[in-house]
């Protein structure tokens, strides 16, 4: 009688674990996602009606402080039409749900897969927020620049591409872009130090990751052209960077 030794599996710190999921192999971020999309759906959304009622608590009206933040004057005062000052709260209020969103994601893929280890990219997802918090300043004191010198110039109409909401939107995404597209490299950095992602991308999913890229973009940019190929080429490329980094193996 022969007696086999089973010797026990070896995983690499540098691959990434992936688990069947509909006859495919997913990664643990992928998978959760997959597998968790109403409670992720609920959390985000929880999130965001908290950012709402938390400005309305607050007597925040977006575009009013928008305007007094980049252009103090009596001709910029804002009356806000319901529906107008709703979608801005959404907006601002949206940023905060994605960020929920994305801490749950993380916890429930840490307990879903074992062989998640958040505490691998801890520093990496530090980085991320110090430096979501740099784009943010710098894409504000751009928009205090820009929108001063366009209310300077006289470019302000009452509705339309230069009128008050649409400079109110701008001053909006610039920041919330700023942050998001500055913290992207390292987040992705951090989420393949975790084993949450791998670090060779297969084709569909940075498929996936640019359609992402540019559904935000849509949604945070005023409704012109130009504004929505700055704000997806500043996401596209801090997308980029962070998959070069993680899949040339610089970090």
């Amino acid at each position: 009688m022969t007696t086999t030794n089973a010797e026990p599996a070896v995983v690499s710190s540098l691959s990434t674990p992936t688990f069947p999921l509909g006859g495919r192999r997913r990664s643990p971020l992928a998978a959760t996602l997959r597998r968790r999309p109403r409670e992720l759906l609920a959390v985000t959304l929880a999130g965001t009606l908290l950012g709402v009622v938390s400005l309305r608590v607050a007597g925040v009206g977006v575009a009013a402080t928008a305007f007094a933040a980049h252009a103090p004057t009596d001709a910029l005062l804002l009356h806000e039409r319901p529906l107008r000052r709703l979608a801005l709260e959404l907006e601002v209020a949206g940023a905060v749900g994605l960020f929920v969103g994305a801490l749950a994601t993380l916890s429930y893929a840490a307990r879903d897969h074992p062989n998640v280890r958040l505490r691998d990219g801890r520093g990496a997802f530090l980085l991320a927020a110090v430096a979501a918090v740099v784009g943010a300043a710098v894409g504000h004191a751009v928009g205090v620049g820009l929108v001063s010198d366009l209310v300077a110039s006289g470019y302000v109409h009452a509705d339309g591409v230069g009128g008050r909401y649409w400079l109110a939107e701008l001053a909006v995404t610039l920041p919330v872009v700023g942050g998001v597209a500055c913290g992207t490299p390292a987040a992705v950095a951090g989420a393949a130090r975790a084993s949450l992602v791998s670090r060779r991308w297969r084709s569909r999913d940075r498929g996936l990751a640019v359609l992402a890229a540019i559904s935000f973009a849509s949604v945070y940019s005023p409704p012109d052209s130009v504004t929505f190929v700055v704000a997806g080429g500043l996401l596209l490329a801090g997308l980029s960077l962070g998959l070069a980094l993680v899949e040339f193996d610089l970090v």
